[in-house]
């Protein structure tokens, strides 16, 4: 019963530490470069591929830690590494193989080689071994009583060895320990900013998975070769063993391979997967199928490109005939011989003042009058502008209303709405003024009569400024206007509350030879000169007459 007891324990005290790490079968020394040149390759039975290197304190390795001691006294030879003498069985890309006796000196000086997949970090290994209810005959025990370190792929446990005298010697001979290994201390991050990385092109770095720092390099994927000797990791040619179908091509590609199928056949074209098969004979339904739909597709896109297309090229030409039949050739002859007086004047087109007024939204509106609807607009430059569309415009009076924008383009008073351009590519032409941000005169007289600002000073200036600029249009300017609808809703006020008169929708230009004019009676009832309204003899004292009323 005791020794049944025993035995079980000891099972179970025994697996903790046998290594569970698979290690990777690829090999450093399956690379085509293995040493450093002029340095020697093989240890006896063991090729030292770098960053190891035979010999101490030459440049065949990496740093002294790589340093191989090759000692010739044994036949064959066998490797240590030189710095902690341990002998090497086996050198794999992240990980070497030494005797279980080595342990004793390792645990020692486990600077650059540490134990590998068991806990992270761990650089000591001591196992006590103690019998189950603490008995005090230990001695009866201990004869099978054994724990290591090993690489479990070459280690089968059995009943047997419990009981063999000579099973711990053949564990030291025969199960070895298995060490990982990692250039310097510093991690992939680290060492990339550090300026001596090791690792070479078309490589990638692995940091040390024992959590004590230091990284190694491996060859990316579908590369070969030793990545810590130049130039590093070269390209595979997968089509050496032809991966692809008996009907497939293949064409080698950095790090890769692709496969392409023969004429006739269809497929990915890679081995053991869909492979290449042939075009089936018969009448390619799908094929068909899909060719009508992608033609009837195409045939709605180019049906559809060319209805835009004509709809497009029609509105091009209706904006065309409405510039030709609003004047536009007659504005572009009076720009161009008053070109000094008139650079500021810009003939805009529908486009643009449709975008600046988001397509003449109600939101943009900024007073409605008997000659149209002034909108709120913001050009590309992001100037702010107001646009008058008028309602109707009489061909007969066209080359008048050229002149009209003629003569106001040339008008400079401080107190007059500057005319900034306009727009003859619609039905009814468009004029596009500077923007007043302070409403009408209007609008203040009827709503803000008590606000503090609206004193009889700023009255009486207000008023002086209005008269001023209906003397300068009356008399001063290249060609006598008569403005014909002065009230207060046509005088604007700007941010510092100057006034500035607007609105020249039925203004008239009178020759400097003449007094009056004869027209047909317009302005505003309440404000209209009567004997103007009676003879239809315009003159400029039917401006004074209204101006008179904005007075009262």
């Amino acid at each position: 019963m005791s020794s049944n007891f025993s035995f079980l324990y000891l099972f179970l005290l025994f697996l903790p530490f046998i290594s569970l790490a698979k290690q990777d079968t690829n090999l450093i020394t399956q690379a085509k470069t293995i040493t450093k040149p002029n340095c020697q390759s093989k240890c006896g039975n063991l090729t030292v591929p770098y960053p190891f290197g035979i010999g101490i304190g030459t440049s065949c390795s990496i740093s002294p830690w790589f340093d191989v001691n090759c000692n010739t006294s044994f036949n064959p030879p066998k490797p240590f590494i030189s710095t902690i003498n341990i002998e090497i069985l086996e050198i794999k890309d992240n990980t070497l193989l030494t005797k279980n006796t080595s342990i004793r000196k390792y645990s020692r000086d486990p600077e650059r080689f540490r134990f590998s997949a068991i806990p992270r970090g761990l650089q000591r290994f001591n196992a006590t071994i103690s019998s189950l209810n603490a008995h005090v005959r230990v001695s009866s025990f201990s004869s099978c009583g054994y724990a290591f370190l090993g690489d479990p792929e070459r280690f089968r446990f059995s009943a047997g060895d419990l009981s063999d005298p000579g099973f711990q010697n053949r564990t030291v001979d025969n199960v070895p320990l298995v060490l990982d290994w990692a250039i310097g201390t510093r991690n992939c991050s680290e060492a990339r900013n550090s300026g001596d990385f090791a690792c070479l092109q078309s490589s990638v770095c692995v940091d040390s998975e024992t959590g004590l720092g230091g990284y190694r390099c491996s060859c990316s994927e579908g590369y070969q070769g030793n990545p810590y000797l130049s130039p590093g990791c070269t390209d595979i040619n997968e089509c050496e063993n032809n991966p692809c179908d008996e009907n497939g091509i293949c064409t080698n590609t950095p790090g890769g391979f692709r496969c392409a199928c023969k004429k006739g056949y269809v497929g990915n074209g890679i081995k053991d997967e869909r492979g290449c098969t042939a075009v089936n004979s018969q009448f390619p339904v799908i094929k068909f199928s899909l060719g009508i739909s992608f033609g009837f597709l195409a045939v709605i896109i180019a049906v559809t490109v060319m209805y835009f297309s004509i709809k497009k090229r029609k509105i091009m030409q209706l904006r065309e005939k409405f510039f030709q039949q609003n004047g536009g050739v007659l504005l572009k002859q009076q720009i161009s011989s008053n070109e000094t007086n008139m650079k500021s004047t810009k003939i805009f087109t529908a486009v643009e003042l449709e975008k600046a007024t988001n397509n003449y939204a109600e939101d943009r509106i900024l007073g409605r009058g008997g000659y149209g609807t002034v909108y709120k607009g913001i050009l590309h430059d992001q100037q702010v502008v107001a646009i008058k569309k008028s309602r109707v415009m009489d061909q007969s009076q066209i080359e008048q209303f050229i002149n009209e924008v003629v003569i106001l383009a040339q008008v400079n008073h401080r107190n007059v709405v500057k005319i900034l351009g306009c727009c003859l590519e619609t039905e009814v032409p468009m004029l596009v003024y500077e923007y007043v941000s302070n409403g009408t005169l209007y609008h203040h007289i009827h709503n803000n009569g008590g606000m503090p600002w609206f004193s009889w000073d700023s009255r009486l200036r207000i008023a002086t400024e209005a008269a001023g600029a209906l003397a300068y249009l009356h008399s001063a300017a290249a060609m006598p206007v008569i403005h014909r609808d002065v009230k207060s809703p046509n005088i604007l006020l700007d941010e510092y509350y100057t006034a500035k008169i607007s609105d020249f929708g039925a203004s008239r230009l009178v020759p400097v030879d003449q007094t009056q004019i004869s027209t047909l009676v317009q302005g505003t009832l309440g404000y209209l000169d009567p004997e103007y309204f009676h003879t239809g003899q315009l003159t400029d004292k039917s401006d004074v007459y209204s101006f008179g009323v904005v007075l009262a």
